[in-house]
């Protein structure tokens, strides 16, 4: 199984962001867990961003 999510975190850089930190997470036969991909977005969260398709 794989699952997307987000979470919204305040970064510094110069001045305060505050940008969704998305992860890609997948879960194998065996139970464990692999952090597939961590990235930052652009603030965009409606399906226009979701079927941009530039997640992978």
């Amino acid at each position: 199984m794989i699952f997307i999510d987000f979470v919204h975190l305040k970064i510094r850089d110069g001045q305060v962001a505050n940008p969704p930190i998305y992860t890609a997470l997948a879960v194998t036969c065996d139970g464990m867990r692999e952090i597939l991909r961590l990235w930052v977005g652009d603030g965009g969260e409606g399906a226009k961003y979701w079927m941009h398709g530039q997640l992978f």
